[in-house]
């Protein structure tokens, strides 16, 4: 029977230790639980194995390095005679060690990194620690509250269930990314510009480039040659961040699904003008291909900018279905979509942003990764010609993460008539009646357009249209 030695034998780092530690004790939480609240004693024995965890030689506990000789000769005898007494007790062993090396090596790392960490599952990863209650008078509930009994709550840490498969957290820009999404005095939430750049559907391709009837999909839609320009998104980008029509900078874009003929399209653009534009844009979305001689990748990207460069991308996860391209009758054609290899999302200190594009906010398996992930700032961009259940992710978000969550949506393919609706937002009001409201292109407004969303006010007044 293996013992937890056999972990620290097998581990080449403090993270791979921990990721290990994490994965058992996801496997065995139950029985955890069932033992500290048997044995008593249990919980100052595992408070002294912290202790003696902070007492291990930095150079131990360095995250990404290879630790330095057989951790267990060098963890110092009286730590590993600690443990040999809890493993008297099933599991606990794991469970004391867990926390002594998330709290001697992974909070002061995580504290400070600037990279791109990779999760799987049983990896333990820091909360992010937004003051969103000085924002609301009645706000919802935050983590310690909501996710007490979780293995590493009471320091915000929580240990990955590998839900979303790999994930990359990108916390290469976490100073600007804080600033961008987060209003330190007073503290709240920055304006956010909700860019529309075509009239109507009537400017996205329909019928798409290749659909297949024999294997159900469809794949290739986006702006038609005589569609609006990337020249003319960028003049509209200029003007949200130029036009104060609240106290609250616009210091966030987001675009709707499919506005660009590629994902790239902007980048140019983008890198030259990041100082005239919100520091935070995300755009849209484009299908992409990428072709080998043996595979071809189909996607649906949707790139985010932070101050010009390239944050992270988003592969649409959650195809659309439907059967307005099919040539036979009653057939269901789906968005012929790849699946991604790693889900990607950006985190600072106080943020943690994620981006999901339609559809894959109605996909519960999605939310939950996301609620567990501590994402509280989702942008969404969306194509879609019903509301459906588009509420289930800003109301997830904003009651289990304290978060801000926009959807802006554009006319679908073919349409010619306004769009069903612009906007749903929400914001981490307790209060049911004020945590969401949805947003429709008002009389005397017509696309292309631009509205300017402030979540610090009511929803109900908080959409200006330029």
């Amino acid at each position: 029977m293996s013992t937890v030695l056999d972990l620290v034998h097998d581990s080449v780092d403090a993270r791979d230790l921990a990721r290990r530690l994490g994965a058992y004790c996801l496997d065995n939480k139950f029985h955890i639980d069932i033992q500290i609240s048997r044995v008593p004693s249990v919980a100052e024995i595992i408070e002294h194995v912290e202790n003696l965890a902070l007492a291990v030689p930095k150079s131990v506990w360095a995250p990404v390095h290879a630790i330095p000789g057989s951790l267990d000769q060098i963890l110092g005898k009286e730590l590993l005679e600690s443990l040999d007494y809890l493993s008297l007790v099933p599991h606990i062993d794991y469970y004391a060690l867990l926390r002594g090396v998330c709290i001697a090596a992974l909070v002061p790392w995580f504290e400070q990194t600037l990279d791109i960490v990779e999760l799987e599952r049983g990896d333990p990863f820091p909360l992010p620690l937004r003051p969103n209650n000085k924002v609301f008078e009645k706000c919802t509930a935050h983590f310690p509250t909501l996710r007490r009994g979780e293995l590493l709550i009471d320091f915000l840490f929580g240990v990955y269930s590998g839900r979303l498969g790999n994930v990359k957290m990108n916390f290469q820009s976490r100073e600007e990314l804080d600033h961008a999404c987060w209003i330190d005095d007073p503290p709240s939430f920055p304006s956010v510009a909700l860019v529309y750049p075509y009239a109507d559907g009537s400017q996205i391709r329909t019928p798409p480039d290749e659909v297949n009837v024999s294997e159900r999909w469809w794949f290739g839609s986006g702006p038609t040659d005589k569609a609006w320009s990337t020249a003319d998104i960028l003049r509209q980008l200029k003007y949200s961040k130029s036009q104060q029509l609240t106290s609250h900078p616009c210091q966030v874009a987001l675009l709707p699904e499919l506005s660009l003929p590629s994902p790239d399209a902007m980048e140019t653009l983008i890198r030259a003008h990041w100082s005239e534009i919100p520091e935070l844009v995300v755009l849209g979305s484009a299908h992409a291909r990428t072709a080998s001689e043996d595979y071809e990748f189909r996607s649906n990207e949707s790139v985010v900018y932070l101050n010009g460069v390239e944050l992270f991308r988003h592969c649409k996860r959650h195809p659309f279905a439907t059967k307005s391209f099919s040539t036979v009758e009653g057939h269901l054609l789906s968005e012929g979509l790849s699946p991604p290899e790693h889900f990607s999302l950006a985190s600072g200190t106080l943020t943690r942003l994620s981006v999901l594009i339609c559809v894959d906010a109605m996909d519960s398996t999605l939310v939950d990764g996301l609620k567990e992930l501590g994402v509280n700032f989702l942008l969404i961009p969306a194509l879609s010609p019903e509301i459906g259940s588009f509420n289930l992710a800003p109301v997830s978000i904003s009651t289990a993460c304290q978060g801000l969550c926009i959807i802006v949506n554009g006319v679908p393919p073919g349409e010619t008539e306004k769009p069903l609706f612009v906007c749903i937002a929400s914001v981490p009001e307790s209060d049911p009646n004020r945590q969401i409201n949805v947003y429709y292109l008002p009389e005397g407004v017509s696309l292309p357009a631009v509205g300017i969303l402030n979540p610090n006010v009511s929803l109900q007044t908080a959409m200006s249209w330029l």
